[in-house]
C-alpha cells in the first residue's frame, strides 16, 4: 500500500478548490477526485443518456401524474 501525502493534499485541497481544513478532513477520496476534475470523466462514462432519463422517470424531482407536472 502507498502512504498518502495528507499534507501536500490539504494544501493543494486550500489553495486549488479553496478548501478549508474542517471541509479537507470531511470530504472522502471520491470528493477529492471529483472536485480536481479526475472523476467527472468516469462518471459520465458510467452513466449513458437513456439511463439518466430512466432514472429521472422513475425518480422525478416533482410527482407527474396524469394532468401533468405537480407544483411543489
Amino acid at each position: 500500500m502507498q502512504a498518502i501525502d495528507f499534507p501536500s493534499l490539504a494544501g493543494l485541497a486550500m489553495r486549488r478548490l479553496g478548501w478549508s481544513p474542517d471541509i479537507f478532513w470531511a470530504a472522502t477520496p471520491a470528493d477529492m477526485r471529483m472536485a480536481m476534475g479526475t472523476g467527472a470523466s468516469q462518471l459520465r462514462a458510467a452513466l449513458k443518456p437513456d439511463e439518466l432519463e430512466a432514472l429521472m422517470r422513475r425518480f422525478p424531482d416533482h410527482p407527474v401524474d396524469d394532468k401533468g407536472p405537480a407544483t411543489p
